[in-house]
């Protein structure tokens, strides 16, 4: 996006200009590489889980209890 991007660092050339995209209903791109071929899709992001399976909270309950409830 050359008209009002900015690039992570100033020394790339300008094809690496971009602008945020912060529209209502953001859509993630899939990349993958299938049968010879490069494929794209969007689709929604998926929801962060609520959960607090974090590995330095699931370390301190190992330590602590052996993660045996």
């Amino acid at each position: 996006d050359l008209t009002g991007g900015t690039k992570p660092f100033e020394q790339l050339p300008d094809t690496f200009t971009f602008a945020l995209d912060e529209t209502e209903n953001p859509l993630v791109q899939e990349l993958w590489y299938e049968d010879g071929v490069c494929r794209t899709a969007w689709r929604a992001p998926r929801p962060i889980p609520e959960d607090d399976d974090f590995f330095e909270n699931v370390w301190r309950s190992y330590r602590e209890t052996g993660n045996i409830d």
